[in-house]
């Protein structure tokens, strides 16, 4: 569940400075932008795929797990991503501003609690999966390449060469977007059976008009993305159940950047000045949900019936999971947080990322001293990353 690119924010934690590496990933749609990558030697996935597939999918579908709860810091930086499978704890770590802290890929076995780091310059604007086998995150250099490593360290391959939007990952599946000079396209893969298959396949241009993919999202029955354009402005939502032989479209009148969420529904998306809309797998229609419009209600994404919005208090936040009829359940509170530093005085509590596990969120914090005290030289020792797995909720 990564944050959009190239786009406006229009949540509570938009505040967060990521200049990374190539920075966000609007600048890494730019050509020129290097200096942000795994150095060490990969090999192609093309190898070990039997091709991509125009026609449905079936692809492996993963049962809810549950791993020990609880709360770990690190030095290590701003901890953009957590993500998990039953036996792997995996997080993505970096700097907020451009110091010497490099940004890395880190994961703790369960069993054995033993913990390694996996990749090294990675780019956490392209968000960060993890599968039974395999860890899957973007390297941005000259381009940005989707890249894929075992558990183990070994076995790295290349997924896409030209990755051009955060990934999605649910279960055994990783979705993304990516783009040659004539065409885009938007790819499932089922990394448990090594199928890839085309969900969509567009030319980038038409005319004068050229387009773009700003997001893309994983459903449990199939995938959704955001496409917009300029000369003149549109903007459309777009999903393709893995049943469905075509994909299909919504046109967003008067967004020229509409914003989509993860959901395990369908598309969740926010239209400017109308609110947030959901358009389920299985409904033909979208349809507009009961939060706030102006300013946006501050939600996260919506997974099993919950909807997950961030809560906010100056500049620190929390997590709450809203379920039917209002109730909510605090996935991180900023106190709990703040009570890992032992000081809550001028410290900032900002969010990085939400993960479900079908029954679990995991997210991902950073703990740093508030804008003020930051005008100063940004010290390392400054910032606290935490990597949070919240108890397990009720299935409903």
């Amino acid at each position: 569940m990564a944050g959009a690119p190239a786009a406006r924010s229009r949540k509570a934690s938009a505040g967060l400075r990521v200049t990374l590496c190539c920075g966000l990933v609007a600048a890494a749609l730019t050509a020129g932008c290097a200096g942000c990558g795994d150095d060490r030697r990969a090999t192609s996935a093309m190898h070990d795929t039997g091709g991509r597939s125009p026609g449905t999918f079936s692809p492996t579908r993963s049962r809810p797990f549950s791993i020990p709860e609880g709360l770990s810091t690190t030095k290590r930086g701003f901890v953009f991503r957590v993500a998990a499978d039953a036996r792997h704890l995996v997080w993505m770590t970096g700097p907020v501003e451009e110091e010497s802290l490099p940004t890395t890929v880190q994961q703790r076995e369960l069993g054995s609690g033993r913990r390694v780091m996996l990749a090294k310059g990675i780019d956490p604007g392209y968000g960060l999966g993890s599968t039974s086998n395999w860890v899957v995150y973007g390297v941005t250099s000259r381009g940005t390449q989707l890249m894929a490593v075992r558990h183990d360290g070994s076995g790295r391959i290349e997924l896409s060469p030209e990755l051009v939007a955060p990934i999605a990952a649910r279960g055994e599946l990783i979705a993304w977007a990516e783009h040659d000079r004539a065409r885009q396209r938007v790819v499932v893969r089922d990394m448990a059976a090594g199928r890839t298959w085309v969900a969509a396949s567009m030319p980038r241009c038409e005319g004068t008009r050229c387009w773009r993919i700003d997001a893309v999202t994983l459903a449990d029955d199939g995938v959704v993305f955001t496409r917009v354009a300029s000369n003149p402005d549109a903007s459309t939502v777009m999903r393709r159940a893995f049943t469905e032989s075509a994909p299909s479209q919504v046109r967003i009148s008067g967004d020229p950047q509409p914003e989509l969420l993860p959901s395990s529904a369908g598309a969740l998306y926010y239209v400017l000045g109308r609110g947030w809309y959901r358009w389920d797998f299985g409904r033909a229609k979208p349809s507009r949900t009961s939060f706030r419009a102006n300013p946006p209600a501050p939600l996260v994404g919506f997974e099993d019936d919950r909807w997950f919005v961030l809560s906010s208090r100056g500049c620190r936040s929390g997590l709450v999971a809203v379920s039917r009829g209002r109730r909510s359940t605090t996935i991180s509170s900023s106190a709990r947080l703040l009570r890992l530093v032992g000081s809550r005085h001028g410290t900032c509590v900002q969010f990085g990322g939400l993960t479900w596990t079908g029954n679990q969120a995991l997210t991902g914090w950073g703990l740093l001293p508030e804008e003020e005290e930051e005008e100063e030289a940004h010290e390392t020792t400054d910032l606290t990353g935490v990597v949070s797995v919240g108890r397990r909720l009720r299935q409903r």
